[in-house]
C-alpha cells in the first residue's frame, strides 16, 4: 500500500510542478494545489491544504474506509479533511452545489442522478466507496416472514436513497408488493435502529454491524428478516462526489483524493486486523465480535470497489435498478453528465486492476 501511495504521489508532484498556480481549495484552505514545488522532487505541493467534506449520518463500521482515507491523506500529503456530518444525502449534495463543501463522501447515487435530472447541476461521481449493499432488513421478531409485511411500516432515510433502494430490490426479489408498505421518513441507520427498538416502525434497513448490534440490544424483540446484500448483488451504491467546477480548478488535488480513495478500499480488503483496529476507533461503541462478522460479510459480497467502482456497465446496472423500481423516472441523465471516470482511469493505469 505504501509503495502505491508513493508512486501516485510522485506522479502528482510532477504534474503540479508543470502547472501554473491554481485557486485555493475551499473557504478554509491554506496553500494552492498547483504551482512549482518549493524544493526537490519530493516537495509536497499539498501540505497545509484543507478539503471540506460532508457525509450524511454518523460514522459506521461499513465506512471505516473513509476514516482510513482521511488519515492517509494527512500522513502522506499533509492534506486535512474537514469532515462534517449532515442530516441527509440531500443536504450533503446541496452543500457541494452551493460550495459550502468541496466534496461529499458515501453519497447515494440516486440523489445525485435526481439532482442532475431536475436541475442540470454540474456534479460528478469520481469514485465509488461501496460496490455492494450490506443492508439487512431488520424487523420486529413477531414478523414471521415477508408475507407478514403487508400494511406494515418501514422507516427510511429519504425516498429512493441507497437503503430504500436495497430494501425495495430485496423485497421485490421475494415477490413482495413493496407498495403495500407504509413508508415513513426516519433518518439514517442509527435512527432507524432506534425507531425499531422503540417499536415505532416494523422494519428498516440497517448496515450489517448496526443490524447485529440492534438485534442484540433488543432482547429478542428484533431479528434480521432478510440479507439484502446477498440478494441484490454488485453495483456502485455510494461514492465520492464533487462539483464540476471544483474538479476543473483542482485536478491534481482531485487525482490524489481519488488515488487514496481507491487505496483505502484495497487496504480494507487486504488488511483484516488493521481494518478491525481502525473500525473500533472509528465507531468506539461498536462490538468487536460484530465488527469481525461484518468484515467477513464485506469480503463475501464484494463490498469494496477495488477498481474504483465506476465502470460504466456497473453504473448502468444501478440505473436499471432505479428505473425498474420507479426510483428514477422520466428521462434519466446520461452517465457523461454525472460521472467523471478520468481519475479512476488514471489510477488503474498506474496501479493496475484487481
Amino acid at each position: 500500500m505504501r509503495l502505491r501511495r508513493l508512486s501516485a504521489f510522485a506522479a502528482i508532484v510532477a504534474l503540479a510542478a508543470a502547472c501554473t498556480p491554481a485557486a485555493t481549495v475551499g473557504p478554509t484552505t491554506g496553500p494552492s494545489t498547483g504551482g512549482t514545488a518549493s524544493a526537490g522532487p519530493t516537495a509536497n505541493p499539498f501540505a497545509g491544504t484543507t478539503v471540506n467534506v460532508v457525509k450524511a449520518g454518523d460514522h459506521a463500521v461499513d465506512d471505516t474506509t473513509i476514516g482510513h482515507w482521511i488519515d492517509a491523506l494527512k500522513t502522506d500529503y499533509g492534506i486535512t479533511i474537514n469532515l462534517n456530518a449532515t442530516d441527509s444525502a440531500e443536504t450533503s449534495l446541496r452543500a457541494v452545489v452551493s460550495g459550502s463543501a468541496d466534496a461529499a463522501v458515501a453519497m447515494s447515487l440516486t440523489g445525485l442522478v435526481s439532482l442532475v435530472q431536475q436541475s442540470s447541476t454540474d456534479v460528478k461521481l469520481v469514485a465509488a466507496d461501496t460496490f455492494a449493499s450490506d443492508y439487512q432488513i431488520v424487523s420486529k421478531a413477531s414478523i414471521t416472514g415477508v408475507s407478514d409485511l403487508t400494511g406494515k411500516t418501514e422507516g427510511i432515510s429519504a425516498p429512493g436513497d441507497a437503503s430504500e433502494l436495497a430494501s425495495h430490490l430485496c423485497l421485490n426479489n421475494q415477490n413482495f408488493d413493496y407498495s403495500s408498505l407504509k413508508i415513513v421518513r426516519i433518518g439514517g441507520t442509527s435512527a432507524r435502529i432506534a425507531a425499531l427498538l422503540a417499536g415505532q416502525i416494523d422494519i428498516g434497513a440497517a448496515h450489517i454491524a448496526d443490524a447485529l448490534a440492534g438485534v442484540a440490544k433488543s432482547n429478542g424483540a428484533l431479528k434480521i428478516l432478510l440479507d439484502c446484500g446477498k440478494v441484490v448483488g454488485n453495483y456502485p451504491v455510494t461514492g465520492l462526489v464533487l462539483s464540476g467546477a471544483y474538479i476543473s480548478a483542482h485536478k491534481d488535488l482531485v487525482q490524489v483524493l481519488v488515488n487514496e480513495y481507491v487505496n483505502a478500499m484495497r487496504w480494507a480488503y487486504d488488511n483484516k486486523d488493521q481494518f478491525l483496529t481502525e473500525a473500533a476507533a472509528w465507531v468506539p461503541d461498536s462490538d468487536p465480535a460484530d465488527n469481525m462478522t461484518s468484515y467477513d460479510y464485506f469480503k463475501t459480497v464484494g463490498f469494496w470497489p477495488l477498481n474504483g467502482g465506476i465502470d460504466l456497465p456497473s453504473v448502468e446496472t444501478y440505473l436499471g435498478y432505479a428505473a425498474q423500481l420507479d426510483v428514477l423516472t422520466g428521462k434519466i441523465p446520461t452517465t457523461d453528465t454525472w460521472v467523471d471516470d478520468e481519475f479512476v482511469t488514471n489510477y488503474l493505469a498506474a496501479n493496475g486492476s484487481r
